[in-house]
């Protein structure tokens, strides 16, 4: 069975591995994918070594786990939800704080309301 029909995503982990792009060849018929370590290095790898494990982290890495050393662990990333996602979870918050009386005069409301009418300024700015 070969791995010629293996395809590999953006975001897929191999390993230490996250895969950044995909695409292009190394000159000859082997696919190369954009990778991204745990420890932030950042490398070109063949996708037929991903599959097989025999690439699954930089070099770095790859020493400190030899000798025994630790190795850096990847930590999720904070991506921020989409726009209109921000806009309706500030409009639920107000929602939420104006009819609960203990909380309308949170100084948070005005914060909130504050961000929410500048998102939505910059939504029109984009659709305009």
């Amino acid at each position: 069975m070969g791995y010629s029909n293996f395809e590999v995503q953006p975001g897929e982990r191999f390993g230490s591995w996250e895969v950044l792009d995909v695409g292009g060849r190394d000159g000859g018929r082997n696919i190369m994918a954009d990778v991204e370590c745990a420890c932030g290095a950042r490398s070109t790898v063949r996708v037929s070594r991903l599959q097989r494990d025999e690439s699954t982290m930089c070099r770095s890495c790859a020493g400190k786990a030899r000798h025994g050393l630790p190795v850096p662990q990847r930590q999720d990333t904070y991506r921020p939800a989409p726009r209109a996602e921000r806009m309706e979870i500030l409009r639920r918050l107000i929602r939420k704080a104006e009819t609960d009386q203990e909380h309308a005069r949170d100084p948070l409301l005005s914060h909130w309301k504050w961000k929410l009418q500048l998102l939505e300024e910059i939504e029109a700015s984009h659709d305009g």
